[in-house]
């Protein structure tokens, strides 16, 4: 019966519940037979396709727990119903590609401020609520080690001990496997002080814009156990700044660095700058002439917003997709300031960011 409605059933390109494209039939050729590509693939377009797939997951994550089970697709079932990512090993060769090339773009840029931000993950920072006894490899070392491989002119931001003071904060979803606006306001309070940035006391209000989050971390074990987290923004009190955020690739502008339309989507998260672009400017009402350049993973779409007062222009650059010429882009632009910022399971495992710092 499953086979039939497989058959018959149309194939879906796109998870929502994943947010990935899913795989589709290969192609049979005699070349993908013989090398063994075909079987693979179809191996896998069986997994992506198979009917109800999202159910028989959490079908299985519901036995599994009733058996005691507390890890799900490397996700650990936590405490309070958090679900935890795994920590992998970083990739060496990769990290040390990245080091090479922002050190020497570093060199090539020395006249402009420059600061890195490794955002430890809930793994380093939520440990109370890991399951008792689960294995979990510390990030902290990993981030101090690159830190200390970078050029002396780069200010590295530490935020382990920040986050480990405000573990009773909402500092990450429960869900999902970003930050929350609150873990990247006290990021940004820490920055502050590096670049001297003045933030007005009670300069914020804390508005919730959702209460019903169910991040990708849920998607990935079928776990839906309890109440969806809450989204929150930072909106400066009394605030008449105005931006005006242009997404370059697709064209598009907008007045405004949020998106209320994908709270009515599966991924809640982009309702920050619509998700994930190569590249995107931003002009602001800041009375001064600072350029700064972002280049980041997703956790720096809710952390935008508070650079906001403080410059003029912000680029917002993502290695994973931006194909142009970075240096083309850094005089044009006329960058005083350039802020790299990561998460760190992303980070430690990641090839894009060197390969874009090395195309002059």
């Amino acid at each position: 019966l499953i086979t039939c409605v497989g058959i018959m059933s149309k194939d879906t390109k796109f998870s929502e519940n994943e947010n990935r494209m899913l795989a589709q039939v290969p192609k049979l050729n005699i070349d993908n037979v013989v090398s063994g590509r075909f079987s693979k693939k179809f191996e896998k377009y069986c997994v992506d396709q198979f009917p109800f797939r999202d159910k028989w997951v959490a079908i299985k994550t519901e036995i599994d727990l009733f058996l005691g089970k507390k890890e799900e697709n490397s996700i650990y079932i936590g405490r309070d119903g958090y679900l935890i990512e795994k920590f992998e090993k970083p990739n060496s060769e990769y990290v040390d590609d990245s080091i090479k090339a922002i050190n020497n773009f570093n060199v090539k840029y020395d006249h402009v401020n420059s600061y890195f931000m490794i955002v430890p993950n809930s793994i380093e920072i939520l440990k109370q609520n890991l399951p008792k006894y689960a294995p979990a490899l510390e990030q902290h070392p990993y981030i101090l080690n690159f830190y200390s491989k970078l050029n002396k002119s780069i200010e590295t931001i530490d935020l382990k001990d920040t986050f480990s003071a405000k573990t009773n904060s909402e500092l990450f979803y429960r869900t999902d496997h970003h930050w929350t606006s609150t873990g990247a306001y006290y990021a940004f309070s820490d920055l502050a002080k590096r670049m001297d940035l003045k933030i007005p006391d009670n300069y914020y209000d804390k508005i919730l814009i959702s209460d019903n989050f169910y991040g990708t971390l849920a998607s990935k074990v079928g776990f839906y156990d309890g109440d969806g987290d809450p989204i929150h923004a930072y909106i400066p009190k009394n605030s008449k700044d105005e931006v005006v955020v242009s997404y370059v690739e697709e064209k598009a502008k907008s007045p405004s660095l949020y998106d209320s339309s994908r709270l009515d989507s599966k991924n809640q998260y982009e309702v920050f700058l619509k998700g994930n672009h190569p590249l995107v400017k931003i002009k602001t009402t800041a009375k001064n002439h600072r350029t700064i350049l972002v280049v980041k993973d997703s956790y720096a779409n809710c952390f935008i917003a508070f650079l906001t007062p403080y410059f003029s222009n912000i680029i917002v650059l993502d290695p994973r997709y931006y194909y142009e010429d970075l240096y083309e882009l850094m005089e044009g632009e006329q960058v005083t300031d350039i802020l790299y910022l990561y998460n760190a399971n992303t980070f430690f495992n990641d090839s894009f960011l060197a390969s874009v710092l090395n195309n002059e």
